[in-house]
């Protein structure tokens, strides 16, 4: 009786946890508005099949599979937003789902109560919040990853169906570099995970089946890396927007606005993460867990060094998808603290840090507005399309002056050019009238052109100008008025 009472008690908490993720979430999807990155996305998407598969498309390094699943999703549930939006958001929530089962396969003798606290930090954690929406690959990758993970588990204990587990872990192994380059950490967290329990001699011929699967999908993946090394590796090295190692911080303390508490959340959190590490470590049952995260994270780190180092942009969502495994060692206090009055104050540590990321959460979701000014994420886009309907201004071309102005094109049916090519787009036809889109990463203008301010929001840096024809089409006037 009391184990059927703890298994309905879990399945409510996790029920509320869910709840709370998708509501955080649903917030934010309907707050928000495209940035440049998501409308290379909606881009892409539009093409064929045909050249999505092939990866035949210009000024994007990220690999087709992420495209090709929305591209036929879309073809169900037609193109909006919202759609995309959703896609992103049923990862996201899915993943949530794969957390909870990831944490009981690794820590089947503990409680489940840290596999719904690690399930509630995930849930609540600013950095999964911010991605659960955006129509890029970060959720998807997300998913697969942790469904590896799950995968690889049951392989290595020899559950039940050790066929079809097998298939999963290759394929969702397979499927992690296909959506994003990072995606062959992957492949190297699992084979980490193999080889550490390799190495304590747990179930060793398992472990080296795990690792044979590794490397089939590794050779499934031959093909991308190839495209990859031929086709797209000149892409990444950006050194102007290269990131800061420090940065990586964030994946204790993510936001923007940048609260006053946010060092004193990092600081337990950090101390809560080591404190978990050790417990893991110390105890002979987890030991294998702990060490394994530990290396893949101390992988990780060596990458990125290795990454910045050779001048390639690099930011930390593209580690989103280790960071749970960072989080483990987060709730691990709740779940391995021990009875003792040591081990309660340690668990008191992991529900304390618990806690505050709930507020942290909060807070976040509050600041959405302020969250979205101060990156390139621009919410006033379908306000400045509105504007531009009113005054009937639809046929005219739209100049785009700086990379971020790209999403407009989504909410407009304006045809576009680069700013590079105003001049000449102006000398050939003098009695078009032209729309100048400026943000904060436009270059200066100069004064030559007689302009009509149409839209300006300063706390965004986004402005909308009219420039009339050469001739002196009279249609300024009426933007005027």
């Amino acid at each position: 009786m009391r184990s059927q009472f703890s298994h309905h008690t879990v399945k409510l908490q996790l029920a509320a946890v869910l709840a709370a993720a998708l509501v955080l979430r649903v917030y934010r999807l309907l707050n928000i508005s495209m940035w440049s990155d998501e409308y290379h996305t909606v881009r892409l998407v539009r093409l064929s099949l045909p050249e999505l598969a092939a990866g035949r498309y210009a000024g994007e390094l990220n690999p087709p599979l992420y495209y090709l699943l929305l591209h036929l999703t879309l073809d169900v549930a037609g193109e909006s937003e919202l759609a995309m939006r959703l896609f992103s958001l049923t990862f996201a929530i899915g993943a949530l789902l794969l957390y909870f089962f990831l944490i009981r396969e690794m820590f089947p003798h503990r409680s489940t109560q840290l596999a719904v606290a690690g399930t509630a930090l995930m849930a609540l954690h600013p950095l999964f919040i911010y991605y659960a929406t955006e129509i890029r690959a970060y959720s998807a990758l997300l998913f697969f990853t942790l469904l590896s993970l799950i995968s690889y588990y049951r392989v290595q204990r020899g559950s039940a169906r050790p066929v079809l587990w097998s298939l999963v872990l290759v394929l969702s192994l397979a499927a992690c570099p296909y959506l994003h380059h990072f995606g062959v950490l992957s492949l190297l967290a699992v084979a980490t995970f193999a080889g550490t329990h390799l190495w304590l001699r747990r179930h060793p011929r398992r472990q080296l089946f795990a690792l044979s699967l590794v490397g089939l999908a590794a050779l499934l993946y031959l093909p991308g890396a190839i495209h990859f090394l031929f086709r797209q590796a000149n892409i990444y090295p950006a050194q102007s927007a290269l990131v800061e190692p420090a940065q990586f911080l964030q994946l204790f303390t993510f936001s923007l606005h940048q609260p006053s508490y946010e060092t004193g959340i990092f600081a337990i959190a950090a101390l809560t993460t080591a404190v978990g590490f050790a417990l893991l470590v110390r105890d002979a049952e987890e030991r294998a867990a702990g060490v394994a995260i530990g290396l893949v994270l101390l992988l990780a780190v060596a990458v990125t060094l290795l990454a910045y180092g050779r001048g390639i942009n690099i930011v930390p969502r593209y580690l989103l998808h280790l960071a749970p495994l960072l989080f483990i060692l987060t709730v691990a206090p709740i779940g391995i603290g021990g009875t003792h009055w040591t081990g309660r104050l340690v668990r008191g540590l992991g529900l304390v840090t618990l806690v505050l990321y709930g507020a942290y959460a909060m807070d976040f979701t509050q600041h959405t507005d302020e969250e979205t000014e101060l990156v390139n994420w621009k919410s006033d886009w379908e306000q400045v399309a509105t504007v531009i309907e009113h005054l009937g201004l639809t046929s005219q071309p739209l100049v785009l002056t700086a990379w971020d102005n790209s999403p407009l094109q989504y909410y407009v049916e304006n045809p576009a050019i680069a700013f590079a090519d105003f001049e000449k787009a102006r000398a050939q036809h003098p009695q078009q009238a032209f729309l100048l889109v400026l943000s904060e990463n436009s270059a200066p203008l100069t004064d030559r052109w007689h302009t009509v301010d149409l839209y300006s929001d300063p706390a965004e840096s986004l402005q909308l100008l009219y420039i009339p024809s050469a001739t002196g089409n009279p249609a300024s006037e009426g933007a005027q008025r």
